[in-house]
C-alpha cells in the first residue's frame, strides 16, 4: 500500500524529469512520458477519476492516440503500450495492482499484462496534481521538455516564475539544468 503522505509538487515534477528509461542508439526512449501523458490527459477528460489506471482497451487507445501526436514515425521507437505500462514501477508513483493469476515476468505482453494485473494506482496527491490544470501544465511540459523535446507544446502556457518557485520549493535548484534529449526521426 502507498504511504499516505502528501508530497509536494516539486517532488513529482523531479521524479517525472528523472524517469529511468530505456535508450536505444542514443535516444532516450519516450514511452513512459507518452504513457504519463495519456494518463492526464484521460484524467483531465474526466476518465480517470480515482488514480487507478486500469489496464484496458480505452487507455491502449490514448497511449497510441498521444504516440501518434507527439512522437509519430520512428525508426527507433515503436509505440508498445505494455513496455512503459510494466516499467513504471520502476518508479516511487506507479504501483501496479496483481490478479489472482500473477505471474512474475521480465517482460509482458498486452494479453500477459492484462492477466497478471488489473492496472496501476497513483498516490492520491499526484492524482490530486493530474486534476488542477495548472499543476498537470507543469508536469506535461516536464516530460515534453525531457523526453519529446521536439514536440509541439499543444499551447501548454508555462510561467517561468511558477517553475521556479517549484524547484525552490523542493530545493532542487541546485541540480544543473536537465539536458533535451534528441527526438527519433
Amino acid at each position: 500500500m502507498m504511504k499516505s503522505t502528501t508530497r509536494p509538487l516539486p517532488y513529482y515534477l523531479q521524479c517525472f524529469a528523472k524517469l529511468n528509461c530505456n535508450k536505444q542508439r542514443g535516444l532516450v526512449a519516450p514511452h513512459k512520458a507518452v504513457l504519463l501523458i495519456a494518463v492526464m490527459e484521460d484524467v483531465a477528460h474526466g476518465i480517470i477519476t480515482n488514480g487507478f489506471v486500469p489496464v484496458n482497451d480505452r487507455m491502449v487507445d490514448s497511449f497510441n492516440r498521444v504516440w501518434e501526436r507527439l512522437v509519430g514515425e520512428s525508426s527507433v521507437f515503436n509505440p508498445v503500450f505494455s513496455t512503459p505500462f510494466y516499467h513504471l514501477s520502476s518508479e516511487p508513483f506507479w504501483k501496479l495492482m496483481r490478479t489472482d493469476e500473477y505471474r512474475q515476468q521480465r517482460e509482458y505482453s498486452l494479453p500477459r499484462l492484462r492477466e497478471s494485473f488489473y492496472g496501476a494506482k497513483l498516490p492520491d496527491d499526484l492524482m490530486g496534481y493530474m486534476e488542477d490544470d495548472g499543476c498537470r501544465r507543469l508536469l506535461t511540459k516536464v516530460l515534453l521538455e525531457r523526453y519529446i523535446p521536439n514536440s509541439d507544446d499543444d499551447g501548454i502556457i508555462i510561467y517561468r516564475p511558477i517553475i521556479a518557485a517549484c524547484e525552490r520549493a523542493a530545493n532542487i535548484c541546485s541540480d544543473p539544468p536537465i539536458p533535451p534529449i534528441k527526438k527519433a526521426k
